[in-house]
């Protein structure tokens, strides 16, 4: 049975899942939808809201190769509001899109439907969530999966005024439209992020205009890849009120979804185990086509450990410190060279048509800018107090130490 061309399935027996995309995440996004589909039960009806952030017609067009006789894909161009262009966690993390910060207007966008579940796009669902979605929420605004910053960094709570006793998590999210619409969300959700205390791009906002007004569901709904690292098995079953495997690997293959939420994504590098289990989806995915080109993973685990302590609130390991700066440094690369190839276009086809060459200045400029942005970030990074303490304090083996700092 094609769902497109049927007019008599039951709204109430549809499943709404949306995704917030940009064309960097376009290829996680992909899989993880086709995770779903080699997973969900072929019974369970789904439309998938694909709100997508400039994307490219090479991108939709493998979203709709994922469409199938269960799964709509539904496409929706959005753009970001221009008061939040170049807005990051506040330690510059990047291994979030700001793209991400569309979910706060769902309700608007999807404005004929009651509840929608939100996942973020590095996820692999490993089994159907129709259970997850009949989740009654009655008055509530969402229901959602804590976060283990609620033990892990107490202080983040304090220093961004939430009084909840428990933070969550906002990649998974099953979300209240009506309730969302009722209390004007979408409007307080923004007002916060403009003008709140924020460190992550999206989460504090969800969690200070949410506050208490959630359902706590189970960790196998949204469990990040780095939860045993974190926390052992005991710890984990008493901060979620679950029982919780001992092994990493059976609560891996436990979890409904199983959420790539770190810095470190099994598509960029080669993890061992955890990047096989991604390829599997991989090439199944539209993009099996082409090969998954890996960086060498160097574990921070056994080296780069050191807690480094940058303010009276927050501290890093140097692990992210260097990571950021690595990440920072290739991105400058990238953006050089961008810069360089759109000036010889732009020489070359100075005389072209008006439109096209203002085009491309128009391309030159926002390149520029980032290229501008990028080196500040840079700068800023290498200059910090904790980046100059890791570096003096953190013996590096010479392999390791080439592999880091280029």
């Amino acid at each position: 049975m094609d769902i497109q061309n049927n007019e008599n399935i039951s709204a109430c027996n549809r499943i709404h899942l949306a995704f917030v995309t940009d064309e960097i995440y376009s290829m996680p996004t992909a899989v993880a939808i086709t995770s779903l589909k080699e997973n969900c039960n072929p019974e369970s009806n789904y439309t998938i809201h694909i709100i997508a952030n400039e994307i490219s017609e090479f991108s939709r067009s493998k979203f709709k190769e994922c469409e199938c006789s269960n799964i709509k894909i539904d496409i929706l161009d959005k753009k970001l509001d221009k008061r939040f262009y170049n807005i990051y966690k506040k330690d510059n993390d990047l291994h979030v899109s700001e793209s991400a910060l569309l979910k706060m207007q769902l309700s608007d966008f999807l404005d004929d439907i009651d509840k929608v579940l939100y996942i973020d796009g590095d996820v692999i669902i490993q089994k159907d969530l129709k259970e997850l979605y009949e989740t009654d929420l009655g008055n509530y605004y969402a229901a959602v999966v804590k976060d283990l910053i609620s033990v892990r960094n107490i202080n983040h709570l304090r220093k961004i005024g939430i009084k909840s006793k428990y933070y969550f998590n906002s990649g998974v999210m099953l979300l209240n439209l009506k309730k969302f619409r009722e209390d004007d969300l979408s409007a307080k959700l923004i007002d916060y992020r403009l003008n709140g205390k924020n460190h992550f791009v999206d989460q504090d906002a969800f969690n200070a205009v949410f506050n208490e007004n959630v359902i706590y569901i189970s960790l196998k709904y949204n469990y990040l890849n780095k939860f045993h690292d974190w926390l052992d098995a005991d710890g984990l079953s008493a901060f979620y009120r679950e029982p919780i495997p001992k092994s990493k690997k059976k609560a891996l293959k436990n979890a409904v979804i199983v959420h790539l939420g770190t810095h470190e994504k099994p598509w960029r590098y080669n993890m061992g185990s955890l990047t096989k289990f991604y390829i599997k989806y991989y090439e199944k995915s539209p993009y099996q086509e082409f090969q998954l080109i890996l960086d060498e993973f160097v574990d921070p685990a056994i080296y780069l450990d050191n807690i480094i302590k940058i303010s009276k609130y927050e501290s890093m390991k140097l692990r992210d410190i260097l990571e950021k700066l690595q990440w920072h440094r290739k991105k400058y690369k990238s953006l050089t060279k961008e810069i360089s190839l759109l000036k010889e276009k732009i020489n070359v086809d100075s005389k072209a048509l008006y439109e096209d060459y203002i085009r491309l200045e128009l391309e030159f400029d926002k390149v520029n800018s980032e290229l501008i942005s990028k080196n500040k970030q840079l700068n800023s990074i290498k200059k910090s107090y904790a980046y100059k303490i890791g570096k003096a304090i953190m013996w590096l083996p010479k392999k390791i130490k080439k592999f880091i700092f280029g």
